[in-house]
């Protein structure tokens, strides 16, 4: 699982990707909202286990090293479960971008670049549309009817 390569962490993630990829559309977003909320409560307990160790580490009572070593494994348990659960949500969340994202229909008007080829490659930049956006609208009120 661990190690160097591209392959290192394929072990896991090939059984649960096959479980999202056969969710439709409505189940998967059950499955984001579900994640979200456990996320929630696993946080706010981790939360609480972290005020129990820092109770633990102050206490003057005899057996405090015990009871501090019990709450940080608790803690690190939970942590764990936690970061099982950040993983399973990313696999959601990517799995309904890489949809929302095939629904959209390509682009296929042609453009021309600067050395006046053309092709069907989108070569504009945000910063371009939006100064295009606002000559446009500004030529628009100027040429309306008063």
């Amino acid at each position: 699982m661990g190690g160097r390569g591209a392959s290192s962490s394929t072990g896991k993630t090939v059984g649960r990707m096959t479980a999202v990829l056969g969710m439709t559309d409505a189940q998967l977003s059950k499955a984001i909202n579900k994640a979200n909320e456990q996320m929630k409560r696993s946080g706010e307990q981790l939360e609480a286990l972290a005020h129990k160790i820092e109770e633990a580490s102050w206490s003057p009572r005899k057996g405090r090293a015990k009871r501090e070593d019990a709450a940080r494994r608790a803690y690190y348990d939970e942590l764990d479960s936690y970061n099982a659960l950040r993983k399973q949500l990313d696999a959601l969340k990517n799995e309904s971008a890489r949809r929302s994202q095939a629904a959209r229909p390509p682009i296929n008007k042609k453009f021309v670049n600067s050395y006046g080829e053309a092709t069907s490659r989108y070569i504009t930049t945000a910063t371009y549309e939006r100064a295009r956006r606002k000559t446009e609208s500004q030529a628009g009120t100027w040429l309306t009817v008063r």
